[in-house]
């Protein structure tokens, strides 16, 4: 071999050298940047899938909102609102022909940890006077409970009643 063609051949070599080189680590990077393309479109994907689980609750909290609002209407939404609560109570009663007095006010734990306000009237009246307003009580436009009941006579006509009520004030979760 002649001196040329071995010169030819080593920089052939090392030509063909660097050609394979570059080819490996093109398709390296080829591969490292498949594998990033291919996490970034499952990021995006998840992205995309909490926007729409996040449109789709909007949706639904503006569509459920006056639903929301009645539902509302019948727990007290803070302890503060047993005063007005009280003053409904307390105006209704005359309007039936009752003399009441609220005795005892406080707020209590039920069985499931949920936060009510207990009462307890002392009312005096005719008995069928108080069995009608027992039955508004049971009746009121809220989650309340009658818990106990004691009616008795003080007179012929003049009967009196102790009566404990429960209304369920409105708790979000913690």
């Amino acid at each position: 071999m002649s001196r040329v063609t071995l010169r030819n051949l080593i920089v052939t070599l090392i030509i063909a050298s660097l050609a394979i080189a570059s080819l490996g680590y093109m398709i390296y990077k080829v591969a490292s940047e498949g594998s990033r393309l291919e996490q970034q479109i499952s990021d995006l994907e998840e992205q995309n899938t909490q926007e729409a689980s996040l449109i789709q609750l909007q949706r639904v909290a503006y569509d459920t909102e006056e639903a929301r609002n009645k539902l509302q209407d019948y727990f007290l939404l803070k302890e503060s609102d047993s005063i007005d609560f009280l003053n409904d109570i307390e105006e209704l009663a005359p309007t039936v022909g009752l003399s009441l007095k609220t005795e005892n006010l406080e707020q209590i734990t039920g069985e499931d940890d949920s936060s009510w306000i207990q009462v307890n009237f002392f009312i005096t009246g005719s008995r069928q006077d108080i069995q009608n307003f027992v039955q508004i009580l049971e009746i009121i436009p809220y989650v309340s409970k009658l818990t106990n009941i004691n009616l008795k006579s003080r007179s012929g006509s003049i009967w009196e009643a102790n009566i404990t009520m429960q209304v369920q004030v409105l708790a979000y979760d913690k």
